[in-house]
């Protein structure tokens, strides 16, 4: 409900500089959940994952929701990077991973490369911080399309998404084609199983809903 309440606010706002104190106080708040100790068990887990979906319904409103998860103040960037390539360990985990994709996604194609340095720095070190010493961008990646099960539809979508927007810089399309596995993938139309997926493969313009099928004709409209 706050991500809604906050990215309905931001896309109807005729001021795009500053936030209100209102705006403030309520992602301030979402900051304090995604930072939820892991020591918090269920109840916290739960928290941090509610969190992580709001603040995704933020960054997909729009070029200032997404640079709202971007502000250094809020320190977001990071939580949400490492959820996105931290292995789940439940279907909630699974879930925030999914959401926490989807976040990375919007900020990635919202933030131009040719946008402050500081974001684009911020957004390289977020996705360079969250996986292990001895592995790379792309084979995190590559790891996340490799999954199986009943929600992986949802989470290759998600990667997608990711992809589309963070092949604009240099420093992941380098990553990409370096990478034999991942780029022999992308470009071979038979790799992905499935057809919503193959759409997503081509260019999903939005977040699907967690807990809904992907929507096949708006899909097919971006195409």
């Amino acid at each position: 409900v706050a991500g809604r309440i906050l990215s309905c606010r931001l896309q109807r706002r005729e001021d795009p500089a500053g936030l209100s104190e209102a705006e403030t106080s309520l992602l301030q708040s979402l900051r304090a959940a995604v930072h939820t100790e892991e020591e918090a068990g269920e109840d916290g887990d739960l928290v941090r994952t509610a969190a992580v979906d709001a603040v995704s319904t933020i960054a997909a409103s729009g070029e200032d929701g997404a640079l709202c998860t971007m502000s250094r103040g809020l320190l977001l960037l990071r939580p949400i990077a490492a959820a996105a390539f931290t292995a789940p360990q439940s279907s909630m985990q699974e879930r925030r991973q999914i959401s926490a994709l989807h976040c990375l996604a919007s900020v990635a194609r919202s933030a131009r490369p040719e946008a402050a340095t500081w974001l684009e720095e911020d957004l390289r070190d977020a996705f360079h911080d969250s996986i292990h010493q001895d592995s790379t961008c792309a084979e995190a990646i590559w790891r996340l399309l490799q999954r199986s099960g009943i929600s992986f539809l949802e989470l290759r979508i998600a990667v997608y998404r990711l992809l589309s927007g963070l092949c604009q810089r240099g420093w992941l399309a380098e990553e990409v084609c370096s990478h034999e596995a991942l780029l022999t993938w992308l470009l071979s139309p038979e790799a992905e199983p499935s057809s919503d997926g193959l759409l997503g493969l081509l260019d999903s313009p939005g977040t699907p809903p967690l807990d809904q099928p992907v929507p096949r004709a708006a899909m097919g409209r971006s195409l």
